[in-house]
């Protein structure tokens, strides 16, 4: 009776050994994603504000550079 027991605890043991392995590569597999949907969030914002600086800088090549040290991303405020 006592090796069948001991049996039991050490099934259960090794599922929860096993559970809390499998939550902390889970855990590392979301924060791998965040850190990747990060990243690509910071580039497009620098695409987004490169785009526009080349927009502002065609802009005052069409006003034939009449006031060059205004040009600025069209996206920040006055």
């Amino acid at each position: 009776m006592q090796k069948a027991s001991r049996n039991k605890m050490l099934f259960v043991i090794s599922l929860l050994i096993v559970f809390s392995v499998w939550v902390v590569n889970e855990n590392f597999k979301l924060k791998e994603k965040v850190d990747t949907v990060k990243h690509r969030l910071t580039l497009s914002q620098i695409q987004w504000d490169l785009a526009q600086l080349d927009g502002a800088i065609a802009n005052q090549i069409e006003a034939q550079w009449s006031q060059p040290s205004y040009v600025k991303s069209l996206s920040q405020p006055n």
